[in-house]
């Protein structure tokens, strides 16, 4: 039972132990004349310790978003390294439409990265999972494809993200490390916060976007997959905001 579960965190790494649930239960009548009772222990519901196995092999989209967001941050900040945003600008003089013409673009290269390294990473590991006697991924099933998709949609956003934190800083160096610090640094904080605190740190950061690669709900599930990349749009809404109006009163 859930609550019989008793979990040890430290950062970056984390206990989880429990006793088997006691029960017994009477029945009256059974044969002529004759009660019978049955007593016995084990677990009652799912197990909220189950590991995530298609998160787990899907766990390399964390070297795939450092990559994305050098990209993004790259695709606005070498324009004012060399200098050559005014002639962007002069093109187009409504900047607001540059800034989205770019999260358009750079937003679909994140969400093609994204879900073809997770077909790529579900395909790869399908022979190794068999070899060892592990249960196979299913291509078709519909947690699957969600964390797929979600995988894509994730890159997607986090590189729009990158892109409007670039036109605030208009530096390389602070937009890749603010970027990446919010997005990983709560959930390092969480291993080592108590477990209410580590849910709604997660819950309420843009870190909340990883969990639309979730497929099953643990003990320590802080929000569902798409209410959690929900949650790191509206982050990435504010920021882009923020980014066109910068840019509209900045001069280039």
């Amino acid at each position: 039972s859930p609550d019989d579960v008793e979990v040890t965190r430290l950062f970056g790494a984390e206990m989880v132990s429990g006793d088997p649930t006691q029960g017994r239960a009477s029945f009256a009548h059974v044969s002529p004349g004759k009660d019978q009772t049955i007593a016995g222990s084990g677990d009652i519901g799912r197990d909220p310790n189950v590991e995530d196995t298609v998160k787990q092999t899907l766990s390399g989209i964390l070297i795939g978003m450092i990559a994305v967001v050098a990209l993004a941050v790259l695709f606005m900040t070498s324009e004012f390294r060399r200098n050559t945003i005014w002639l962007t600008l002069a093109a187009s003089p409504r900047r607001g439409r540059v800034l989205a013409a770019k999260a358009v673009v750079i937003g679909a290269a994140g969400f093609a990265a994204g879900l073809l390294g997770a077909l790529g990473a579900l395909a790869l590991t399908g022979p190794m999972r068999r070899s060892a006697g592990l249960p196979s991924v299913a291509l078709t099933d519909g947690r699957v494809i969600q964390a797929i998709l979600g995988s894509g949609a994730l890159l997607a956003v986090i590189a729009v993200f990158a892109l409007s934190l670039a036109t605030i800083f208009r530096r390389s160096a602070p937009a890749i490390a603010v970027t990446v610090l919010l997005l990983l640094l709560p959930q390092i904080l969480a291993t080592g916060l108590p477990l209410a605190a580590a849910k709604w740190l997660t819950r309420l950061t843009p870190a909340a976007g990883f969990a639309a690669q979730d497929t099953v709900e643990r003990y320590d599930t802080a929000i569902g997959p798409w209410q959690g990349l929900g949650v790191l749009c509206v982050y990435t809404a504010l920021a882009l905001a923020g980014a066109v109006t910068l840019l509209r009163r900045r001069d280039a």
